[in-house]
C-alpha cells in the first residue's frame, strides 16, 4: 500500500493537510447519518399524526348508526383532509358477519389492492396497522385503525398520507449541506494554496546567498 510521505513538510503544513483530510473524509458520513436520523424522526412524526387523526375520527363515531350516516361521515372526512394537506384520502370500513366491507371513500378513483379486511380481522381492538410504500410519485404512509363502539370494533379507517414534505425537506437539506461543504473545500484549498506559496517563497528567499 502506498503512503503519503510528509517528511519534507513543515509542522504547519502537516497540520493543515491532516485537518483537511479529516474533514473531507468524515463530513460526508455526518451528512448521511444526520439525514437518516431526520428521515426516521419525520416518519415517526407522520405515524403519530396519522394515529391522532384516526382517534379523532373514531371519537366522532359513537355507534353504528353514526357510522352509517354517510353524509355526516363524509363531512368529517373532508374537514380532516382539508385541515391536513398531507392526507391523500381516507377509506371507511364497516364490520359485518362476513368481515369488513368498504362503505365510503374520499377517492373513488383509487381501487386498493391491499387486503384491508384481512388486516383488520387479525388486529386487536386497541392497535393500528401502518406501513410505508414507495410509489411512482413518492413515498406514502398507509395506516389502518379500528372504529370503536365502547370496546367493540364496528369498523375502521384507512388513512393514506404522502411524505412529499419530508422528501422536499431532505432534498433542501442535502442541497444546502452540499453547497456549504463545497464552499468550505474551496475556501480551504484557497487558503492552503496561499500558505504553501508563501512557504515556498520564504524557502526560496532563505536559500539565496
Amino acid at each position: 500500500m502506498r503512503t503519503v510521505d510528509m517528511g519534507g513538510l513543515s509542522l504547519g503544513a502537516r497540520a493543515i493537510l491532516s485537518v483537511f483530510l479529516a474533514i473531507a473524509l468524515t463530513f460526508p458520513i455526518f451528512i448521511y447519518i444526520g439525514t437518516s436520523n431526520i428521515q426516521d424522526a419525520a416518519k415517526e412524526f407522520f405515524v403519530d399524526r396519522a394515529i391522532s387523526l384516526s382517534r379523532m375520527l373514531d371519537a366522532n363515531v359513537r355507534n353504528e348508526t353514526e357510522l352509517r350516516n354517510r353524509e355526516r361521515l363524509w363531512d368529517n372526512l373532508q374537514k380532516t383532509i382539508w385541515l391536513s394537506p398531507d392526507v391523500l384520502w381516507i377509506d371507511v370500513y364497516q364490520s359485518t358477519d362476513s368481515g369488513f366491507i368498504e362503505i365510503l371513500t374520499t377517492n373513488p378513483a383509487i381501487k386498493s389492492d391491499y387486503e384491508t379486511s384481512e388486516i383488520l380481522s387479525s388486529l386487536p381492538s386497541d392497535q393500528v396497522y401502518f406501513r410505508f410504500f414507495e410509489e411512482d410519485d413518492g413515498e406514502r404512509l398507509r395506516l389502518v385503525a379500528p372504529i370503536h363502539q365502547g370496546r367493540q370494533v364496528i369498523g375502521a379507517f384507512e388513512i393514506w398520507m404522502t411524505l412529499e414534505d419530508i422528501e422536499n425537506r431532505e432534498t433542501n437539506l442535502i442541497t444546502v449541506t452540499f453547497v456549504g461543504y463545497t464552499v468550505f473545500l474551496l475556501f480551504f484549498v484557497r487558503y492552503s494554496t496561499g500558505y504553501f506559496i508563501e512557504m515556498s517563497l520564504a524557502q526560496s528567499r532563505s536559500s539565496r546567498p
